[in-house]
């Protein structure tokens, strides 16, 4: 790769030759040459990279320093990333087209104020253990070997590491309740200085003809997601969406996001997705994972605040694809295909995203729903048809036994009828031969 990458630079300029054979009586001089060699080519590669580096650096202009005035400062303050070492410690000042920084090993690193894309100050509450002040820059600058855009100073309430001693301490212990008192009047003091130092920070600034606005995040707009695989705390500012106490630190432009998609958003699921859409196309979309589902209505209620738009889907997808393919559709705000008349099956802009099916699913609903009235009316047509049937059949009935009972009223009564039986039963047995029954005679009588 590397060799292919120098032919095609300095191809036309140099000859390459592929391989050499060095001979020689003593190896000491073989292994100085090699040693030479190796040292040679990493100086080279060094140089390149600092050049690939600072290919997209822009140059800085000089800070200006207060002089005649007294220069709003915070000291102690911890700044990341370090200038040199694993601890850069220093005072911050706010002079009159930027700030300084100067660590106690006297390095100094200027920021100035027309190079701040977002200024934020994150105060130290029960979830957090440092109070930040963030500068998220629109162009890197060189901080030690390395470039920067993202730039912070903090200082930490409590320390991340606590040695906690074996035995068992009571809720009631003196001691313990002190040590909180303490803490929480560290927090507060903190805050208040941080704060009083953004406060004169903005001051200076547009005394001096610059814009600079320091946000605050929105703590009930928080939730947690996983953004370089870890699981970090993501808060939304007027202007952005920030998580500064993890490293490295998340920033992203709220502007510069056209749409937001949910991925695996299903009522059976635990845990959501997030793909950050931005209205620079040639941009990869940002995924945000592993959200839990009980921050679905925070994040939607946010992104209608914000003016975003969001779609829905239960399936991740493949984004290079979907953002190739909507590169090549020019008629991708549209909702008619290139005839401008054709309908669109699932809309203009980003509606092609949500839930496949959706829409079909609502029209066989109502052709159902639409069908199922239509039974109904059958049903109740042919009910009625019945019911007038029946009305019908009862009121036939009712003739027929009306015309019975007439018979029967104009017919014999009881006591002939009777006398007809019983000499139909005489003349039976008399022509059977057999006597009368005394007792049978009896009945009859009665």
């Amino acid at each position: 790769k590397n060799t292919v990458g120098l032919i095609g630079k300095y191809g036309e300029q140099v000859c390459f030759i592929k391989e050499l054979t060095f001979r020689s009586l003593s190896t000491k001089n073989l292994g100085q040459v090699h040693m030479q060699f190796q040292e040679l080519r990493k100086r080279v590669r060094a140089r390149e990279q600092k050049a690939e580096q600072e290919k997209d650096l822009v140059v800085q202009g000089k800070l200006i320093r207060i002089k005649d005035q007294r220069v709003p400062k915070l000291q102690d303050v911890t700044m990341r990333p370090t200038i040199t070492g694993r601890k850069c410690n220093g005072t911050l000042e706010a002079h009159q087209n930027g700030i300084r920084f100067t660590s106690t090993k006297h390095e100094v690193l200027d920021i100035l104020y027309d190079n701040v894309k977002h200024a934020i100050y994150q105060p130290c509450d029960v979830k957090t253990s440092m109070v930040i002040v963030h500068f998220h820059l629109k162009d890197f600058i060189m901080v030690g070997k390395k470039k920067q855009r993202d730039i912070q100073f903090l200082t930490e309430v409590v320390d991340s590491s606590l040695s906690l001693d074996a035995s068992k301490r009571s809720a009631y212990d003196p001691d313990e309740i002190d040590e909180e008192q303490r803490e929480r009047e560290m927090r507060r003091r903190l805050n208040a200085a941080f704060k009083d130092f953004c406060l004169k920070l903005e001051k200076v600034a547009s005394h001096y003809d610059h814009t600079l606005n320091v946000d605050v995040p929105f703590v009930k707009s928080a939730f947690e997601a996983n953004v370089h695989r870890e699981m970090v705390r993501l808060m939304p500012t007027t202007h952005c969406l920030v998580n500064l106490t993890e490293v490295p630190n998340f920033c992203q432009t709220i502007s510069d996001i056209e749409h937001v998609h949910f991925e695996r958003a299903g009522f059976t699921t635990k845990a959501f997705d997030i793909v950050l859409i931005f209205k620079d196309w040639t941009i990869t979309p940002k995924t945000l994972t592993a959200i839990d589902i009980k921050y679905m209505d925070i994040v939607q209620e946010w992104l209608n605040l914000v003016e975003i738009t969001y779609t829905i889907g239960s399936q991740p997808m493949n984004w290079t694809e979907v953002m190739a393919a909507v590169k090549e559709d020019d008629r991708f705000w549209y909702d008619t295909e290139a005839d401008g008349e054709t309908k669109k099956p699932h809309g203009a802009g980003w509606k092609f995203l949500n839930v496949e099916g959706s829409d079909d699913e609502g029209e066989e609903e109502d052709d159902e729903d639409s069908a199922f009235d239509e039974e109904e009316e059958g049903s109740s047509e042919e009910s009625e048809s019945e019911s007038d049937d029946d009305s019908e059949f009862d009121e036939e009935d009712s003739d027929e036994d009306e015309e019975e009972d007439s018979d029967e009223e104009e017919g014999k009564d009881w006591d002939e009828l009777e006398r007809d039986a019983a000499a139909a039963d005489k003349a039976k047995r008399s022509f059977e031969g057999d006597e009368p029954d005394p007792r049978q005679s009896k009945k009859s009588r009665r």
